[in-house]
């Protein structure tokens, strides 16, 4: 592949906040609803809803309760919304 066709795919990437990832790839499988996120987060179920919708970020807590609840790592979630973040610095809303 080359450098050129790799670009332009990239761009076609749409970036997903880590919320809606958590949604889609792992809430929506596991049949998990915003009351229940929120009391595994111990957040509000404004909160979830926020964090499910991309409206707030994943913090340091989150990730380590995350972590627990689907047996992954606090990195795992804490890289996903570091990345999510360089991707839209550098205008990724593509």
């Amino acid at each position: 592949m080359t450098e050129e066709i790799k670009k332009k795919l990239e761009e076609r990437l749409v970036v997903l906040h880590p919320g809606e990832l958590l949604r889609y790839h792992f809430m929506d499988p596991w049949d998990m609803d915003i009351p229940s996120l929120a009391a595994y987060l111990r957040c509000t179920r404004d909160s979830a809803v926020r964090l499910v919708r991309g409206e707030r970020d994943i913090t340091s807590e989150d990730a380590r309760h995350l972590a627990v609840i689907f047996g992954t790592s606090e990195e795992f979630w804490l890289n996903l919304q570091r990345d999510y973040d360089q991707r839209m610095k550098s205008g990724g809303d593509t």
